[in-house]
């Protein structure tokens, strides 16, 4: 039996569309699971999002006590002070014996030591396995925390189907796009500083926004600089069919993201797996999956835009250039397929181990 242990929808975001991925790839394997929703109520104010998930949270460590053996605990953390309940789960993992897959989608406590995840690496114990999303979370991750010793590197996208032949387009760069539960920190003033500097540049490049807005603060400056900004649309939250189409009419990603959890977003491969390129800032493991030929690394907080103008002007201008830089995306994508393969794999070894 496999108990997994993590935000499932809702809400939809990274962290719950992983462990959703995660959840079925195991389930499609034939293998016994059961799953214990961490995600917080949407309900009842601040009192209801903290009661519900220290209820959610309560409920998996009853199973974690109870269900009988051979049992196995995968834990997607969580990032800050919400460790606290994932401090509550490595204990009583710990005191049944159990090994207890750690799961990393947040890169806040690999860039500096965080007291609460060290003492839940030293809870758990020897029987720990860390799945980290690039070499360098590990590397920091090992660095930062020297009793972490079983470190296993798969990205998110393995636990996707393989990617999907796509027909490259024949066209200059049009349109730039962002997408993103939308915040400050997300990058969305970011990233209409860089449309302000392409029509400072005489540049008609259209800009297409999607997203929820999340913090609701931001929303009346959001618009207000929208409207002043000529071609730039606001599409609002897109699923399904209408993620498709979002992704159909940009040439080019831009996400400037500052969010200090960011590790490796999930829009940046859903982008690149349909030939687009694509320029973020260079955080969590967003340079593992972008490739110079192709994409172009901003600053950690998504400044130093001014070189992805020239080359959004550039490209707007030179259908060659621009397919060029589609066929290497593919390239890219192709070769991280076999990779990602072979981390499927043995993730899927390391869970079956102890079941």
């Amino acid at each position: 039996m496999i108990l997994v242990i993590g935000p499932l929808p809702p809400p939809v975001n990274g962290a719950s569309s992983m462990t959703l991925d995660v959840l079925r790839l195991l389930e499609n394997e034939g293998l016994q699971v059961r799953a214990f929703t961490t995600s917080p109520s949407a309900h009842g104010g601040v009192a209801g999002y903290h009661l519900s998930r220290i209820c959610r949270y309560l409920r998996a460590c009853w199973n974690v006590a109870i269900s009988p053996k051979p049992l196995t605990v995968y834990l997607s953390l969580a990032g800050g002070w919400g460790q606290i309940y994932d401090l509550l789960v490595a204990i009583v993992a710990r005191l049944r014996g159990l090994t207890i897959h750690f799961h990393h989608h947040n890169f806040t406590y690999s860039d500096w030591r965080f007291r609460l995840f060290a003492m839940i690496v030293a809870v758990a114990g020897e029987r720990q396995v860390h799945h980290v999303l690039c070499e360098r979370m590990g590397a920091l991750l090992a660095e930062r925390y020297p009793r972490i010793r079983n470190v296993r590197v798969v990205s998110n996208e393995a636990f996707w189907p393989p990617p999907s032949p796509v027909e490259l387009r024949d066209r200059p760069l049009r349109r730039i796009g962002f997408i993103a539960n939308i915040t400050r920190n997300k990058g969305i003033f970011g990233f209409l500083d860089i449309v302000a500097a392409l029509r400072a540049r005489g540049s008609n490049v259209e800009a297409l926004i999607a997203g929820p807005v999340t913090e609701c603060s931001i929303e009346p400056e959001l618009r207000r600089r929208a409207e002043e900004l000529s071609d730039v649309r606001i599409q609002g939250p897109v699923y399904g069919a209408d993620r498709d189409r979002f992704f159909d009419e940009i040439d080019m990603l831009v996400f400037p993201t500052a969010y200090p959890n960011e590790a490796e977003p999930l829009v940046i491969l859903e982008a690149q797996r349909r030939g687009i390129p694509v320029a973020a800032s260079n955080r969590g493991c967003i340079a593992a999956i972008i490739d110079p030929a192709d994409g172009m690394l901003l600053g950690r907080d998504g400044g130093e835009y001014g070189e992805l103008v020239e080359t959004i002007i550039r490209l707007s201008q030179d259908v060659g250039q621009m397919q060029a830089r589609r066929r290497s995306v593919m390239l890219a994508v192709e070769a991280r397929a076999t990779r990602n393969a072979a981390a499927r794999e043995a993730f899927l070894r390391s869970i079956r181990e102890e079941v």
